[in-house]
């Protein structure tokens, strides 16, 4: 089962089987940045999009069907979005990942969803546990 809450600036979405309810949960986004002019192809959604995929994927892969997953999408008085990721799985060792460099043969880059999340946000923060992802996206994509 899909829940979803929300109130003037927050949409919190949870569930027990995210992976059935992927795409309810990203028209809900769509519809809650859109309220604060974003669109589609923003980068709020692409770190969403990466965000929830890695929660499915990593997160809970051990048993997809019984997992859970809670996303917190908040629009800050300063123009960004707070999104935050947090899956019940057993977290994985986030201090090693190398966001920065580029591989010399690209078909090789590794955390692929974690570049694209940097490249998007502001701000990346992660839980002790490694299982809670934050991210800090403007509203507006930059030109």
């Amino acid at each position: 089962m899909l829940t979803i809450r929300h109130d003037q600036n927050t949409i919190v979405i949870e569930s027990d089987t995210m992976g059935a309810y992927r795409n309810e949960a990203t028209e809900n986004c769509l519809k809650f940045i859109k309220r604060y002019g974003a669109h589609e192809s923003s980068g709020i959604m692409i770190v969403f999009r990466e965000l929830l995929i890695n929660a499915v994927q990593h997160g809970c892969a051990a048993n997809l069907f019984q997992q859970h997953i809670k996303i917190e999408i908040k629009h800050l008085s300063n123009g960004m979005f707070k999104i935050t990721v947090t899956d019940s799985g057993p977290g994985f060792r986030y201090r090693q990942l190398d966001l920065e460099s580029v591989p010399d043969d690209p078909r090789h880059v590794t955390n692929r969803g974690y570049r694209l999340i940097r490249t998007f946000s502001k701000e990346i923060e992660f839980n002790e546990a490694g299982n809670s992802v934050t991210a800090y996206v403007p509203a507006q994509d930059k030109n």
